[in-house]
């Protein structure tokens, strides 16, 4: 191919990133109602009318309500909308944010693997516009997959630079232990690893 044929392929990959993230994502995540604000969210607010606010709390708080998750996580509901709304649009905007710092990893872990410029671009755009990315702007709780990616590019990308440092006799084991504590992070970034056993 010719040898501008890469940055041509990076053009389109990155005009192929600004159709999507600026047509197609703002109206899906403006628009779309979890289906936490269409389940939970009623019961919560229809069992605290009537009460005082110490009943309002007990009643939120209260461990023996098996038609509604565990308490920890019905603030989590809360706190959502009451910092984004019933949309949870800034949640799925940090969700594609991620998403594209991953799809950044997907493509310096495609050139640490030996890939040309085109392929990493490619490998990168399709990572960008991949089901999980958009999931995250559909479905909040998605992002909890796009941080566990991003746990594992990450690590991934770490471990081949601290690989490629010891064979080339330099200095390795920071980098070494950088993605052992990368990988342990990474290992509790689904929620369910932090809310499970404190809930």
């Amino acid at each position: 191919m010719r040898p501008f044929a890469p940055r041509l392929v990076g053009a389109l990959v990155l005009a192929l990133a600004v159709v999507y993230l600026i047509v197609l994502v703002p109206p899906v995540a403006r628009t779309y109602v979890s289906d936490d604000m269409v389940f939970v969210i009623p019961i919560l607010v229809s069992d605290s009318e009537g009460r005082s606010l110490l009943g309002a709390i007990g009643s939120l708080l209260a461990p023996d309500r098996g038609y509604l998750p565990r308490v920890l996580q019905r603030l989590y509901f809360l706190a959502s909308l009451w910092l984004w709304g019933p949309a949870n649009a800034g949640l799925a905007y940090g969700g594609v944010l991620l998403q594209m710092a991953s799809s950044c990893l997907v493509w310096t872990l495609a050139r640490r693997l030996g890939m040309g410029q085109q392929g990493a671009w490619l490998a990168a755009g399709l990572h960008l516009t991949a089901w999980v990315g958009f999931h995250a702007s559909l479905w909040s709780s998605a992002v909890q997959h796009v941080i566990s990616s991003l746990g594992v590019l990450a690590v991934l990308n770490l471990y081949l630079a601290a690989e490629l440092r010891r064979r080339a006799g330099t200095s390795w084991r920071g980098l070494y232990w950088a993605t052992v504590a990368v990988a342990l992070v990474s290992s509790l970034s689904r929620a369910s690893s932090l809310i499970g056993p404190a809930a």
